[in-house]
């Protein structure tokens, strides 16, 4: 019985291995029609779409794409397949493969090329280069945008290096004071028109690149090349408003085309005579300047933080002696006589033996009682240094107030004593200026008078007093 099943069923097994290896030999044996085509490429996202156009369908075989990238190859799944290219090349053959079902064996193949070259995206922002600001440490790179699509910007980058192939790269925030540079740097999530380039060297040719972003797109790009200047000197700029012992001086940079923005420089200032450095606020310095005498300022403008510093030649300017003897501010308690008049001389006159030194308008003839301020030295003249002045050897002398009576000084908020410079002594001609020792700079000059047995209402003050006595000693 088991005999007979397998003769009956013999020939049906003979039949189907008959049957298959026709299959084998049709599949493998017959012209294939295999074919595809690229449909579109995109450059910027390095992609492209590729359609299989053949009609004939096999069974017992498969499709493969071979994208020539390095990747893996992808089984066909629809007819329509995207990919996007791995590397930088321009250039890659893409290959349909047809495979049989069972053995993966190549049945047939068929390639084309494609070519990005040929599907290059139109740059998304028309712009071109407008002029540039060039400084010596500094320069300003702008351009336009003609068809006013800054707003489409997405981001801004820069390149920034001394040859033209872009090799040696500066650092395009910080210039030569740092030593990280890199190429395509952001430098806004927007679209700029222009940008600064900071702590450059003089006399120097660099080439930069703009690249303008489009969100999820192709970029625009612009490139070029400047020459920054040579090193100058700073302006320099003396103000004397008060005419007096206060002189101020700051430097104009001619090396950078804009200081709004915190850079990496500093003023040196060189004064001749040497003066005293009283304060320095918002790049204006001032000085302690004996009155009647000229003096120059000589400041050189250096770059700081970079591994060679630049120090530029120096600018000057002469502040010249405008012939005042006498310089001063005033003033009273509302309504009362002003403890000095309108114009004044400073001499120095004999009392008692004492040497005293009088402000006021007489001249040539003072004497003790004659309005204006006293100040008495004792038997000298005082040395060149501080002179401390109190109430009894600082007065003034108003014939309205106390019928004339002497008013000393007063102890004041802020004054911790009053003194008086002398730069110089020849003869009886004195250069001398009031200079405090006192807590703040609206207190360092001033003078505050004030006798409560002579007035219980007269508070008189003088302010920035600097003098140069006429040689005329007097015997009253």
């Amino acid at each position: 019985m088991k005999y007979s099943n397998l003769l009956f069923l013999l020939p049906f097994a003979l039949l189907w291995n008959s049957c298959s290896d026709d299959s084998d030999e049709f599949l493998h044996d017959q012209d294939y029609d295999i074919e595809f085509e690229i449909t579109g490429a995109d450059s910027f996202k390095r992609s492209g779409t590729f359609v299989k156009t053949s009609s004939q369908e096999y069974i017992d075989a498969y499709y493969e794409w071979n994208w020539g990238d390095g990747s893996n190859k992808e089984k066909l799944v629809t007819d329509t397949t995207s990919h996007t290219f791995l590397g930088t090349d321009s250039i890659f053959e893409i290959t349909l493969e047809l495979h049989d079902q069972y053995t993966g064996k190549l049945l047939a193949s068929t390639s084309d090329t494609l070519d990005f070259n040929e599907y290059i995206t139109a740059p998304p922002f028309d712009v071109e280069a407008s002029t540039f600001t060039v400084g010596t440490w500094d320069t300003n790179i702008s351009w336009s945008y003609l068809n006013n699509d800054q707003d489409d910007v997405y981001a801004t980058y820069m390149t920034l290096a001394l040859d033209s192939n872009y090799t040696q790269l500066i650092n395009v925030f910080e210039g030569t004071t740092s030593t990280d540079a890199e190429e395509d740097a952001e430098v806004a999530r927007s679209g700029l028109s222009d940008y600064t380039f900071k702590n450059l060297e003089a006399e120097t040719t660099y080439f930069f690149k703009v690249r303008l972003e489009e969100l999820d797109g192709p970029s625009s790009n612009l490139d070029g090349s400047f020459t920054t200047n040579n090193v100058r000197p700073p302006d320099v700029v003396t103000s004397y408003e008060t005419m007096g012992n206060a002189i101020s001086v700051y430097a104009r940079s001619n090396n950078y085309i804009t200081t709004d923005t915190p850079i990496d420089h500093e003023f040196i200032i060189t004064t001749t005579p040497a003066l005293e450095k009283t304060s320095t606020e918002n790049g204006i310095t001032k000085y302690f300047k004996p009155i009647g005498t000229d003096a120059t300022f000589s400041i050189t403008e250096s770059t700081t933080g970079r591994p060679t510093n630049t120090t530029s030649p120096a600018g000057t300017d002469t502040y010249n002696n405008q012939n005042i003897n006498v310089f001063y501010k005033q003033s009273t308690s509302s309504g009362q006589d002003l403890p000095l008049p309108g114009t004044v001389y400073a001499q120095v006159y004999d009392y008692q033996g004492n040497k005293v030194l009088y402000i006021g308008e007489t001249k040539n003839s003072a004497t003790f009682n004659a309005e204006g301020m006293h100040i008495t030295f004792g038997t000298n003249l005082p040395a060149v240094g501080n002179f401390n002045l109190n109430s009894g050897n600082t007065k003034i002398i108003n014939n309205s107030i106390g019928s004339g009576s002497p008013i000393g000084l007063i102890g004041s908020a802020g004054i911790n004593s009053y003194k008086l410079k002398i730069f110089s002594v020849d003869a009886d001609i004195i250069i001398a200026a009031v200079n405090n020792d006192a807590d703040f700079a609206s207190e360092q000059h001033k003078l505050v008078f004030n006798d409560q047995s002579v007035s219980t209402s007269y508070l008189a003050t003088i302010d920035e007093l600097s003098f140069k006595s006429i040689s005329s000693t007097v015997t009253p």
